[in-house]
């Protein structure tokens, strides 16, 4: 995942485009796998989500790829909606010479303010296949029911 791309004005003999380059590799490398989260903290690593509102709820998935159920943390204070995993990845060393190795693992964490308090005893969590499901109903105070309003002229001669 190339998120930039450092263009030199000059072409300079003195290595430091070299040293872009460098940091851009390493850059790519340590991203890959979660990217850069959007809106979130500066260089925070997040999983990427879908966030969705129905008259009844919200709807959020989020892509949680290679993380364990037993690794992913789902909290809701009021407002506040907060999810964390953590992927572990354990790589022998023993009678391997390493090629590449692109994988990334650690915590990575994402946290929604949501329009609503959603009602804590109603909200429900899947995970398969990799996504977190999330399912957050509307309580009653928040749910807008539209009605029709009418029209009337003034004045008409």
């Amino acid at each position: 995942m190339r998120m930039f791309q450092v263009a030199p004005l000059m072409r300079r003999n003195d290595g430091l485009a070299d040293v872009f380059g460098e940091f851009e590799r390493v850059f790519d490398t340590f991203a890959r796998g979660f990217p850069l989260a959007e809106g979130g903290a500066a260089g925070a690593l997040a999983p990427r989500l879908d966030v969705a509102e129905t008259k009844d709820g919200l709807e959020i998935k989020a892509d949680l790829p290679g993380v364990k159920e037993s690794d992913i943390d789902v909290q809701l204070d009021g407002k506040v909606l907060s999810i964390k995993a953590q992927r572990e990845e354990v790589r022998e060393s023993k009678d391997k010479t390493w090629h590449v190795a692109e994988r990334s693992s650690g915590s990575f964490a994402r946290v929604l303010t949501l329009p609503f308090t959603p009602e804590n005893d109603k909200v429900e969590a899947t995970f398969a296949d990799g996504v977190l499901h999330l399912h957050l109903p509307k309580p009653d105070a928040a749910k807008i029911e539209v009605k029709k309003v009418a029209v009337k002229g003034v004045g008409k001669k």
